[in-house]
């Protein structure tokens, strides 16, 4: 994740849609991927990028929370937290994220 993410944002619903998987080192890359939202909006993404074990939480029908961050051309995946229990975090790309997203807080102190 080399460029400046936009802030996070998340989308909770059920898996609807995969398409086609690549994987690229600790990558995976999801030619699209869909959410059908409590309420019946979709959510469509395409070009999702993920680590492999972040992207192997996600399947067809699985319900969940499903955190973003945007980037140039696509969208890293780096939070999953499924219904049934199985949960991760990309802790790197967390760090990177949430000091673009609330750069006036306060650090803390670790003394």
């Amino acid at each position: 994740m080399s460029a400046t993410p936009h802030p996070p944002f998340w989308v909770a619903g059920t898996v609807t849609s995969l398409g086609q998987r690549f994987r690229d080192n600790e990558n995976t890359t999801f030619h699209s991927l869909e959410i059908c939202r409590l309420g019946g909006n979709v959510q469509r993404f395409t070009i999702v990028r993920a680590l492999e074990d972040i992207a192997a939480l996600v399947e067809r029908d699985c319900i969940g929370t499903f955190f973003f961050c945007s980037l140039p051309g696509e969208r890293r995946l780096w939070c999953v937290a499924r219904a049934d229990g199985p949960h991760g975090i990309d802790v790197e790309a967390m760090r990177k994220i949430i000091p673009e997203a609330d750069s006036d807080a306060s650090r803390a102190d670790a003394r």
